[in-house]
């Protein structure tokens, strides 16, 4: 029985390293070993104490009786899987925030012109969508980057900047600040559906 644990500790050991793509140097120096006693884990020449076991299971996100049990790196691949779950969702609850933020700051304002002016400065809920939607474009550039959706949340940022403005000034009626999108549009679509060629550098030796 002792036998198998120590074939088991080995054997994870190595996979996870592996995993990981790390050496059995970067393993060593994360934990505070040498190289070589790493090596000796991993062929079984010896047997972690239990403080390296530790320090391995804290580094690799198992548990030590993972460790002494076989396939840990699928537990470790289970766990990672379900942080990366945790923190999507953390990362989709700070876009909405973000978004009821930019809400709540144009309904105070147009509460506060009503209570003060007596104005309805409906406009406040138009200049709104920009800023909602650069905080969705951001999201989805650094999470997802689905290219459609990027062109869609640039091109409803672009429109509804340009109505925000024409709004905000409509008794001059400047609607001839719409054409400006016209270049804009074509220009979103290509920066984001389009890739990008990548110039390659080809050495040729003599």
């Amino acid at each position: 029985m002792d036998r198998e644990i120590e074939s088991n500790i080995s054997k994870n050991i190595k996979e996870l390293r592996l995993q990981r793509g790390m050496k059995q140097i970067d393993l060593g120096k994360k934990i505070s070993y040498s190289d070589k006693t790493v090596s000796k884990w991993e062929n079984g020449t010896s047997s972690p104490d239990i403080n390296a076991l530790a320090a391995i299971s804290e580094l690799f996100g198992v548990t030590i009786d993972d460790l002494i049990k076989p396939n840990a790196v699928l537990k470790a691949e289970g766990n990672s899987l379900e942080q990366r779950k945790e923190d999507k969702k953390n990362d989709i609850a700070m876009l909405a925030l973000s978004i009821l933020s930019v809400v709540t700051v144009c309904v105070i304002l147009y509460v506060a012109l009503y209570i003060i002016k007596n104005q309805k400065y409906w406009q406040a809920f138009v200049w709104a969508v920009p800023p909602s939607m650069l905080f969705a474009y951001r999201y989805n550039k650094t999470h997802e980057n689905v290219r459609w959706a990027n062109a869609v949340l640039l091109s409803i940022f672009c429109w509804s900047l340009l109505a925000a403005v024409y709004l905000q000034f409509i008794d001059y009626n400047i609607w001839p600040l719409f054409f400006l999108g016209a270049p804009v549009q074509p220009m979103i679509i290509i920066s984001t559906l389009f890739k990008k060629k990548q110039s390659k550098i080809v050495s040729i030796r003599l």
